[in-house]
């Protein structure tokens, strides 16, 4: 019997300053684990310096973005997979669902 992924999609539709630092309570810039710190993914959210308009957390496979007022988190998971392959297909689910979103 296949796996079935874990996708958890949540989008919230505020102003960026009503968003604050996001999810500031799970990570830390100074973590000694790299897998727990954000990590810049371009080409998900608006542009920006550095692309951090879109980062990922590997360790708990979690993907946040930003476009516009639209903040989207994706919890991508599948037993077995490579943090590559979550983060990728991350990635492609939080383009959809901005992609489905745009006014």
């Amino acid at each position: 019997m296949p796996r079935l992924p874990l996708v958890l999609l949540a989008l919230g539709a505020a102003a960026l300053a009503g968003c604050g630092a996001g999810n500031s309570g799970t990570t830390s810039p100074t973590a000694a684990d790299p897998t727990k710190v954000p990590h810049a993914v371009p080409g998900v959210g608006d542009h920006s310096a550095y692309d951090h308009y879109a980062s990922w957390i590997p360790a708990y496979s979690t993907l946040w973005a930003v476009r516009g007022n639209r903040w989207l988190t994706v919890v991508y998971s599948v037993a077995g997979e490579t943090r590559p392959q979550r983060l990728a297909a991350a990635a492609t689910l939080a383009r959809r669902a901005f992609a489905l979103t745009a006014r």
